[in-house]
């Protein structure tokens, strides 16, 4: 009777064992769980952490080339016919910036502030010559375009205070003249107009750095556009002692109250590369009442 007990003693003790390992695996399995979970957490909030502060840094980024850009302008401004590319690494970040002179453009906004002297009438026809100039096979617009833009300067009820007012055509994303955001420079149709146009001056235009088509609009030379006489009126307006001949003596004349001697506000395409993350900007310079260029706008692209 006793080892009979004793043998049921036994067996109920191996059963309680196998019950107590059971629950033993069983809260192991629960904890092996929540660590799964919480390493994934905890991997997802550093990879969350990290996109932030590449975010975040990209930006600081793009601060920090604005910044070397007015650094740039103030020791090396010039007149910029065409637009010059930098490319350099900023603490283990790839920029590259695209500057471009302002001066030398049409502002849109002359239309109906126009510059000291400047009619109102007139701006309006030299803004109309601007964009047929730009038509021609020797500009970059397509034809037809400069209709749409003149419709929505004149009608809009308030200035145009950035290009990207011009590039939803008022609301109908049409005209494609936004920048491309998978680049630092401006897509081909963006590109066309910003070259003549502009949001940023004061209306005043610095001969040495506009092109042909806007010198050729202000002075009333517009069909002219293929021959010299663009270079004849740029030497004469940059030289007064040139010799050329009496009409563009005469159309370098008319154009004075236009002109700018120097240029005061640049603008520049931005992109940034830090570990992939990617960043494109546009910033506007203008050099302020010390004499040093500064940044007025910094618009981030999509």
């Amino acid at each position: 009777m006793i080892q009979g007990n004793l043998g049921g003693f036994k067996l109920a003790a191996g059963r309680e064992s196998g019950v107590v390992l059971l629950l033993v695996m069983m809260v192991i399995a629960v904890l092996i769980v929540l660590v799964g979970q919480f390493s994934y957490s905890a991997l997802l909030d550093r990879k969350a952490a990290r996109n932030y502060l590449d975010s975040a840094q990209t930006m600081l980024d793009v601060a920090s080339a604005a910044e070397a850009a007015c650094e740039y302008l103030d020791r090396h401004a010039a007149p910029l016919k065409e637009p010059e590319e930098m490319t350099f690494n900023l603490a283990g970040a790839e920029i590259k910036l695209e500057l471009h002179d302002e001066q030398g453009k049409f502002n849109v906004n002359s239309v109906k502030t126009p510059p000291p002297g400047v009619s109102a009438e007139e701006a309006a026809l030299v803004f109309e010559a601007v964009l047929k100039n730009a038509d021609k096979p020797a500009g970059t617009l397509d034809s037809g375009l400069d209709d749409s833009v003149i419709a929505l300067v004149k009608e809009s009820p308030m200035p145009i205070l950035t290009m990207g007012m011009l590039s939803d055509g008022g609301g109908t994303g049409d005209l494609g003249l936004a920048p491309d955001g998978g680049s630092a420079s401006p897509d081909p149709a963006y590109a066309g107009l910003a070259s003549f146009l502009t949001v940023w001056t004061d209306g005043k235009i610095n001969p040495a750095s506009a092109p042909d088509a806007v010198l050729l609009a202000i002075t009333g030379l517009e069909d002219d556009l293929r021959g010299s006489r663009a270079g004849q009126l740029r030497d004469k307006l940059l030289n007064p002692g040139a010799n050329v001949p009496s009409q563009v003596s005469e159309a370098a004349a008319r154009a004075g109250k236009w002109m700018k001697d120097g240029s005061d506000v640049y603008s520049a395409f931005i992109s940034t590369d830090r570990n992939g993350f990617r960043k494109q900007a546009q910033a506007v310079f203008r050099k302020g009442a010390s004499g040093k260029f500064e940044t007025v706008l910094v618009n981030e692209m999509e």
